[in-house]
């Protein structure tokens, strides 16, 4: 038997997987004789064996033959497989396919009609529109309405009218059919020309789709409306049409009113029926039924906001919606608070704050004995309410708690201070000395927060706290509140001990742009902690001094990666384009990182590269580190050097690690490069 012979019988062997494997190997065969095989593989009985030949008729390397015969596959009428195959390669084909397929719009057959409307609409490409309109009078339903419907995907606004003119026509499928492709296309139409299809109950649904693109209070009225019709469908499409309104209002004034009209009409019951929806309704749904309800502020679906609020991706949503409630929903939670479990007490807490409803500060200092996220929640919510008689409640989970819990307690008694400053002050002064170090640092993390004179001596005391962790806390807190004034402070503590207390004043140095900054720094360049080496550099860039240009082109030279590459940043920081002979330098250091960070900071600059400079960056793609061959190739391509293309295209030849392959593919694309059939 012969290979052609082989080949045929392989192709009708009873085994799909022999099939499939003689389709695939059709790639290597003469295309005259391998496009007629595929077009039949397109219609066997098995769909990975379509699915091959689908993928193998893609890489035909003549394709326009290759489509003038999957457009005669349409006509395969006795074949369903085989016309789904044609249709799906062409629609993947994409835009190359149009003008062969515009000749085929007035085919005798009116499937094959519909076939290619329906694959014009899956490419979307807007040079089908002419033939889709002049197809809504086909004379065939089918063919309309398919017209139609891919005139929702394709259209513009320029197929709106001949839209329009289908809904006059006794019609009610051709009616549906523009009414969706008029809603797709969301422009507002006038509303005299659908609002009488609502007559019709079942072109209801895409009438309401409709009316949620049309900016008229007339709308508003029949969407609220349709929002009590009794089917569910129905019912559905008006609440998300009234909340697409909403959102595209034209002006605040209309916004206002569609709120107060929705809010006077759909009372308790509605609202009911719109948090059962809730429920079962997809996400995409969800959500614009928790605004709805929002919208309406009826108390009675508050739980119902409360329970869709669980979801994450609802949460923010629901929160939303009960904070418009307003008044009313913060008392029916609150009535409801104790017998709210976990979760959703936490949830409760963060919306009752947002509300501001004072008649919850008890229920809320009752949970700040609750579990940690119920507990954190509650004091956010406490603070935001500046519940004053919650000072002392707060102020016992300064210590001994969650983190989370102490942070937002912390919080909590800062924005009570704003209202209450001295009764904070007078319960949180006393902390700053108590024998438990946590206690001490929140006390003076909140007297620093609050800024105010009464604390400060109690803050420059805890500066000379025996925990390094509260030093700290003071220190940060005197830099928030005025470096200059407490510079012998911080002068004193850069001789500290504790070596993170000296790398967060190296920072607050730096950061204060003092002009005895750069003094202070050099003495710590010298530092025995890695860290605040470190630290001192990039105060020293912070600072922009130019006298410690010097001392940081001296670090570059350090041993530790660490140091040279703060170095670098900090000169970049001082000088800009000045610091660019060091960064040249610096792509060929010993240390890979600092190398890297050489690439990214040349990469950021705003310079033009220079030729020496691409050379110097087009040599690191043969680096034996991944990631430094990685940042020079996205450097090549993001500064746009078109001279590396061929260094590019040659480095790809041998890459191995898949994220370098990429980034080069990706940066000779931006080059206007691109790999030949050799490369891939």
């Amino acid at each position: 038997m012969n290979p052609s012979e082989a080949l045929k019988s392989a192709l009708r062997d009873p085994n799909e997987e022999v099939r499939r494997q003689a389709v695939e190997s059709l790639v290597e065969w003469p295309a005259e004789e391998s496009l007629r095989l595929l077009i039949e593989a397109l219609g066997d009985e098995s769909w990975r064996v379509r699915k091959t030949a689908i993928d193998v008729v893609l890489s035909y390397p003549d394709p326009p033959r290759a489509i003038d015969e999957l457009v005669a596959a349409l006509h395969a009428d006795e074949n369903v497989g085989l016309r789904n195959s044609a249709v799906e390669a062409l629609i993947r084909m994409g835009e190359r396919v149009v003008p062969a397929l515009l000749k085929h719009t007035r085919d005798p057959s009116h499937d094959v009609r519909k076939f290619v409307i329906d694959v014009l609409g899956g490419i979307g490409d807007p040079r089908a529109v002419p033939a889709l309109i002049d197809a809504l009078a086909d004379p065939d339903d089918n063919v309309r309405c398919a017209a139609a419907e891919m005139l929702g995907v394709v259209g513009g606004e320029d197929s709106v009218a001949s839209l329009l003119e289908n809904l006059r026509r006794d019609d009610l499928l051709l009616q549906f059919s523009s009414l969706q492709a008029i809603s797709n296309i969301g422009k507002p139409v006038p509303l005299e020309e659908i609002a009488p299809l609502l007559e019709k109950p079942l072109l209801r649904k895409a009438v309401y789709e409709c009316l949620g693109n049309i900016p008229d209070l007339r709308a508003v009225d029949l969407l609220v409306k349709g929002v009590c019709d009794r089917s569910n469908v129905n019912h559905e499409a008006a609440a998300m049409a009234l909340v697409n309104l909403f959102h595209h209002a034209p002006t605040p004034e209309f916004r206002r009113t569609l709120e107060a009209r929705v809010k006077d009409r759909i009372g308790p019951v509605q609202a009911a029926r719109l948090a059962e929806d809730l429920e079962n309704a997809p996400l995409g749904r969800r959500i614009p039924i928790v605004e709805l309800l929002g919208l309406a502020a009826d108390p009675s679906a508050a739980l119902a906001l409360l329970e869709a609020a669980v979801d994450e991706e609802v949460q923010r949503d629901a929160i939303a919606a009960l904070v418009r409630m307003g008044a009313p929903a913060g008392e029916k939670l609150t009535r409801e608070f104790s017998r709210l479990q976990g979760g959703r007490r936490a949830i409760a807490c963060v919306a009752l704050g947002e509300i501001g409803c004072l008649n919850a500060e008890r229920a809320m200092i009752a949970a700040l004995e609750d579990e940690p996220a119920v507990s954190a929640a509650a004091a956010t919510a406490l603070g935001k309410l500046g519940a004053v008689r919650a000072v002392k409640p707060l102020s016992r989970l300064l210590e001994g708690r969650s983190e989370d819990v102490q942070e937002a307690a912390v919080g909590a008694l800062v924005s009570i201070a704003r209202r209450h400053h001295a009764e904070v002050v007078a319960r949180i002064k006393p902390c700053a000395c108590d024998a438990i170090a946590v206690l001490r640092a929140n006390a003076v993390r909140i007297l620093g927060e609050i800024g105010i004179e009464e604390g400060i001596e109690t803050i420059q005391m805890a500066a000379k706290d025996e925990s390094p962790v509260v030093r700290r806390t003071a220190l940060e807190a005197l830099g928030r509140i005025d470096f200059a004034r407490f510079e012998e402070v911080f002068a004193l503590a850069l001789t500290d001990e504790s070596a993170e207390v000296r790398q967060l004043t190296a920072a607050l140095w730096g950061a204060s742009h003092h002009s005895r900054a750069v003094e202070e720094l050099a003495p710590m360049l010298e530092d025995e902690d890695l860290w605040v080496r470190c630290a001192a550099i990039r105060g020293l860039g912070e600072s922009g001094d130019a006298a410690a240009i010097g001392m940081l082109r001296a670090r570059l030279g350090a041993d530790g990666g660490m140091e040279a590459i703060a170095a670098l940043e900090s000169l970049v920081r001082i000088t800009g384009d000045a610091a660019l002979e060091e960064l040249c330098k610096a792509l060929s250091h010993s240390d890979t990182e600092v190398a890297r960070t050489a690439v990214d900071l040349m990469e950021r600059r705003e310079g033009p590269v220079t030729g020496a400079m691409a050379d110097q960056v087009a040599d690191l793609l043969w680096h034996e580190e991944a990631q430094l061959r990685l940042a020079a190739a996205r450097f090549l391509g993001n500064r746009q050097v078109r001279g590396a293309l061929a260094s590019l295209a040659a480095r790809w030849e041998e890459e191995t690690d898949p994220e370098v392959r990429e980034t080069i593919q990706d940066s000779m694309q931006h080059l206007g490069g691109s790999l030949t059939p050799t490369h891939v």
